[in-house]
């Protein structure tokens, strides 16, 4: 397979970016596990690339990561693979329409934590006090 063709199915996730409602939207979208890229994010990555089978392919780190690597920003390749990463498009989430309700929002506060409320979620629980 040329690499060419390899490229067009890369596609790139920045876990820096995305809460865990979108991560599991993602892995939804992709087939993907969603529990070990959620694992991915916690420990160690701030971005990775994939093939659409889901093999990774390169990755950056976070700040604070197992390898105690300090160049985090660094893109690091799995098994020598890939030089050009250009060409891969990066995950963006689909924007959904933001619901605010009471009882929608504690539910996720339930389901996900208080992270994965919008700032919008947030104001809008602020302002039920004031």
């Amino acid at each position: 397979m040329k690499l060419d063709n390899i490229m067009k199915g890369i596609i790139c996730i920045d876990f820096t970016k995305v809460n865990d409602e979108q991560l599991k939207e993602f892995s939804a979208d992709h087939n993907f596990i969603y529990e070990v890229l959620r694992d991915l994010k916690q420990k160690t990555y701030a971005k990775m690339w994939f093939l659409p089978d889901g093999t990774g392919v390169a990755f950056t780190l976070a700040k604070k990561n197992l390898f105690k690597i300090v160049d985090y920003e660094k893109v690091r390749v799995f098994e020598g693979f890939v030089k050009d990463l250009n060409d891969v498009r990066v995950y963006v989430p689909k924007p959904k329409e933001i619901i605010l309700d009471v009882d929608i929002i504690l539910d996720k506060i339930l389901k996900y934590g208080e992270k994965s409320l919008t700032k919008e979620e947030k104001d809008f629980l602020d302002n039920m006090n004031s």
